[in-house]
């Protein structure tokens, strides 16, 4: 199809320049061509398409890889498309190079959180547990799997838990101040990544996964707060379950 998100021809592999005999054509460049496996459709310069929403650019198509811009939003407008993703994804033009975007992206993630691990696995809710309050998530995964900030934020607490302090039994933890007013913890952490002070995007690899503290095996304890020291409230609404 005449599409950036439509499947590769030619296996995914790109053909060398050679001549084609052209069938085809739109206004917006696409070229319907005669190949050795039928008709298919390319585009040599990109295609202009207005991008009605302000969006976030990656350096991958992932949202966990890096965010482009500085961090920052695109405003809407006019962008080049030069190739595409059957997931969705678009690569563009920008000042700084060739990015990724989605448009599928939802609030251009600004309002959301994003899980902090990759092919999350919950081994324990929030809630009741063994006659006490779990006061958060517990995502069981391998030792030094990266743990990524579920939110852009501010780093306030990056350290080893001592009892007294605020946050006894977590072992080595971060904590994050976002801009909605709330706080993420993530506990047990084998490696830290970050530092207080530091400002950290949605997505970046912030630590890696251990047991630390008080811990029985390899895993994230995740929490969300409405202030720093306590007032942790279910994650589970606001992770994209």
């Amino acid at each position: 199809e005449a599409s950036f998100n439509a499947a590769k021809a030619n296996a995914g592999a790109v053909y060398s320049p050679q001549n084609f005999r052209v069938v085809d054509g739109t206004p917006s460049g696409w070229l319907k061509v005669k190949t050795w496996e039928g008709e298919k459709w390319l585009n040599l310069d990109g295609e202009e398409r207005f991008i009605n929403k302000s969006f976030y650019a990656y350096n991958e198509p992932s949202f966990s890889s890096g965010k482009a811009n500085a961090g920052a939003v695109y405003s809407p407008q006019n962008f080049r498309i030069i190739d595409g993703t059957t997931s969705g994804w678009l690569k563009i033009k920008t000042w700084e190079g060739d990015k990724w975007m989605n448009p599928h992206e939802t609030d251009s993630g600004s309002s959301k959180y994003q899980m902090p691990i990759q092919n999350p696995n919950v081994s324990s809710w929030y809630g009741s547990r063994w006659g006490t309050v779990h006061k958060g998530i517990d995502f069981s995964a391998a030792k030094g799997t990266p743990i990524m900030a579920s939110k852009s934020g501010t780093v306030e607490f990056a350290g080893f838990g001592v009892r007294g302090q605020g946050f006894g039994g977590y072992g080595n933890a971060v904590v994050i101040r976002h801009e909605d007013g709330l706080w993420t913890l993530y506990g047990h952490m084998d490696t830290i990544l970050t530092t207080v002070g530091a400002h950290v995007q949605q997505g970046q690899v912030i630590g890696k996964v251990g047991s630390t503290g008080d811990s029985t095996g390899n895993h994230l304890h995740f929490e969300i707060k409405n202030q720093y020291i306590g007032g942790q409230v279910d994650p589970k609404p606001y992770l994209p379950f």
